[in-house]
């Protein structure tokens, strides 16, 4: 997993908790001509996290909203903030965390090499 963050003040790392509700809006697929990659909006409720997933292709993480923790398998936890973007390579996974008291707003690019 490779973080790409933009510039500004780090919050410091924090903890794993919470859980709540996850919702994502297909944006573009093999349906809509997008034969290489899907991308989905996902949405995520205060104290909410997702499942573990991964790409066999790979993904890209872009944050767009609120402040979130993307969890690496091995139990490390990056706190991102708006602008900043997550790369996944193949086959690796994470889970990402709303640390925020607001909702997390994500692009979820999949199936990128």
């Amino acid at each position: 997993m490779k973080v790409l963050r933009r510039p500004g003040i780090r919050p410091a790392r924090v903890m794993e908790d919470g859980a709540s509700g996850v919702s994502e809006a297909l944006i573009a697929d093999q349906a809509s001509g997008c034969g290489k990659f899907s991308a989905k909006k996902v949405f995520i409720s205060p104290g909410g996290r997702t499942a573990r997933f991964g790409s066999a292709a790979g993904a890209l993480l872009v944050l767009l909203e609120g402040i979130a923790g993307v969890a690496s398998p091995d139990g490390g936890l990056e706190i991102i903030l708006p602008g900043d973007s997550v790369v996944l390579a193949a086959g690796e996974e994470c889970r990402v965390i709303n640390h925020g008291d607001d909702r997390t707003v994500l692009l979820k690019v999949e199936g990128i090499r």
